[in-house]
């Protein structure tokens, strides 16, 4: 499981970056999509 979770922790800041643009853009915040 902390493997994973390592895994998770090196490659999740370019994965959240992507999830978290479209999810803003889908949800309307413009404001963070933007960012």
């Amino acid at each position: 499981v902390r493997g994973g979770m390592g895994l998770i922790r090196k490659y999740g800041i370019n994965m959240k970056r992507q999830v978290f643009r479209e999810r803003a853009l889908d949800m309307g915040w413009e404001k963070y999509a933007g960012i």
